[in-house]
């Protein structure tokens, strides 16, 4: 990857989502008696090798890794974290059509709002 394509991945994927985060958390901790959940997406590709997707894999690792350390950070304060790992997803980022191997965007989003 040249330069840029691989700051675009880091921002995408690790930047703005630990931003958007931090706001958040400031606005839902002063939130009381509702009910305060985190999801951030990660990827099965964050708990594999995989050569040539270096940059990506790693980032998804990030996501995970964050979650995990978060939800500890949290764990007294009543928030949950979860940190969705989907395999194969069909979007336009990826261009794969649903199959009994691809989900859809929106299963994957009904499935991981039911974990919560």
């Amino acid at each position: 990857l040249d330069p840029q394509q691989i700051e675009h991945c880091l921002r995408v994927n690790c930047l703005y989502p630990t931003l958007l985060t931090r706001r958040l958390l400031t606005l839902m901790q002063r939130q009381h008696g509702h009910a305060k959940a985190i999801i951030n997406v990660a990827s099965v590709a964050g708990l594999t090798v995989n050569p040539f997707s270096s940059v990506y894999s790693g980032s998804k690792a990030y996501n995970r890794s964050f979650s995990l350390a978060l939800s500890a950070e949290l764990v007294n304060e009543g928030f949950e974290v979860l940190c969705v790992s989907p395999g194969f997803v069909a979007s336009a980022m990826t261009r794969m059509q649903v199959s009994p191997l691809v989900c859809s965007a929106a299963e994957c989003a009904r499935n991981s709002l039911a974990r919560l």
